[in-house]
């Protein structure tokens, strides 16, 4: 069976039960489809399902980004909801892995406009019907099961062939909102120790 590192992180808004859940499970889920020979890529989007599925029947009312890595050899495979991200340099190149999921993108919003919830629900929530309603800025997470089918938990998956040089960084938006891809690395290239 191949061996698999596994790095992620998740960003909980509105709560943090499903982000711990996330935290705790997530990673066990992908290692059960892995066991079971499914692919990586595929493993990582049916592991993102059926947590999205638990945390609906546990009836948590918060969500979670999740921003996932594993890697094998020279094989990055990704998985994402959200708005934390996975940057990577290769050389002097600075590559965004992931696109945040937010509902400023207009892929993003025409999705959220075509959801059930948007055409039966969003006119009660702006007429103060439904209350408890907070305003939500990704458009994918695992979890806000309060908007139903128009927050999506279906990851966006990639595979990177590794060169060996690559740097990566796996951050919430708590970072990306206050530095810029350029930025974090001439961080992380001051704090990384130099071949001798």
């Amino acid at each position: 069976q191949p061996v698999y590192t596994y790095f992620a992180v998740f960003d909980g808004h509105g709560g943090s039960a499903s982000s711990k859940l996330a935290a705790s499970k997530l990673g066990q889920l992908v290692d059960r489809y892995l066991d079971n020979k499914v692919e990586p890529l595929e493993a990582l989007r049916r592991a993102f399902i059926d947590l999205d599925e638990d945390i609906q029947q546990l009836g948590y009312k918060d969500g979670t980004t999740a921003s996932v890595v594993l890697l094998r050899d020279s094989s990055l495979y990704i998985a994402h909801v959200g708005d934390s991200r996975i940057v990577l340099k290769r050389n002097n190149e600075i590559i965004q892995v992931t696109e945040d999921h937010k509902l400023t993108d207009h892929e993003e919003m025409q999705n959220y406009r075509l959801s059930k919830w948007f055409s039966e629900k969003s006119k009660l929530v702006s007429r103060g019907k439904i209350k408890g309603f907070k305003l939500i800025a990704v458009s994918r997470s695992l979890g806000d099961n309060f908007f139903e089918d128009a927050i999506s938990p279906i990851p966006d998956t990639s595979e990177i062939k590794l060169t060996g040089t690559e740097k990566i960084v796996i951050a919430s938006d708590g970072l990306w909102n206050v530095s810029s891809n350029e930025e974090v690395f001439k961080i992380v290239e001051k704090y990384t120790p130099q071949k001798a």
